[in-house]
């Protein structure tokens, strides 16, 4: 039979297992919560950096933190559901030395949504790999944004920057998107914007200034009412 001291040591020794598996349950529950408040702390920083709520009206930008916060949007569209048939995969091959660039934060925002969401459209169907690639060109930050999609048909590509050209569905698409793309790159950036595209490899090609342009020239760039073209 065991005595009372074996009792009370085996009570204190269960007493002593239970007091550390509540301690690490504790701490496990605490660091999942420590976690998922970074985790949406991140989020509702990104949703700021996105929406750009304290834009300024010219300012110095990230362009990687940009293009971060604008795939956040599409969290929904990057996994498999219901809604999202093939499976699509995100690669970032960011330059880690490319500097920050003098821009329109908010609108850079909206042309990586468009492009991205024409990515997103074309592999819908079978799934794919999205590519986001940065490097320094010269005195441009090069942006290119690829998709493993079918491929726009060289009539196509003739006049994708148009206002009112669209290739979707009624109802699906305005044809304003890659126009206001336009616009805002090549008039109100001084940049440029192109495509390329063969079945399984297409890539929409951003250039962005390094440098700030002349006052003037800033100025003048702001004069096309992008909210205006896109109420028409």
């Amino acid at each position: 039979a065991a005595t009372a001291e074996e009792l009370d040591a085996s009570s204190t020794l269960e007493e002593a297992i239970r007091w550390i598996s509540y301690t690490i349950e504790s701490e496990l529950l605490m660091n999942q919560i420590s976690e998922a408040s970074k985790r949406i702390s991140a989020l509702v920083a990104d949703a700021k950096q996105y929406s750009q709520m304290d834009r300024a009206p010219f300012d110095v930008a990230n362009v990687h933190e940009l293009l971060r916060s604008t795939l956040v949007m599409f969290a929904d569209r990057l996994t498999k559901d219901g809604k999202q048939p093939g499976v699509i995969n995100v690669v970032k091959e960011f330059d880690p030395l490319l500097p920050e660039i003098p821009c329109f934060p908010g609108d850079l925002n909206q042309v990586w949504t468009n492009i991205i969401d024409n990515a997103l459209a074309a592999m819908r169907a079978e799934g794919g790999t999205l590519t986001i690639r940065t490097c320094k060109e010269e005195n441009m930050a090069r942006v290119e944004i690829c998709d493993t999609g079918p491929g726009i048909p060289a009539d196509v590509r003739e006049h994708i920057f148009e206002p009112f050209f669209t290739t979707k569905p009624v109802g699906e698409g305005t044809g304003l998107g890659l126009d206001l793309a336009f616009n805002i790159v090549v008039k109100k950036h001084r940049g440029d914007l192109r495509v390329e595209s063969v079945p399984g490899d297409t890539r929409f090609i951003v250039l962005l200034p390094l440098e700030k342009p002349p006052t003037d020239d800033l100025a003048d760039s702001v004069e096309p009412d992008l909210d205006a073209e896109m109420a028409e």
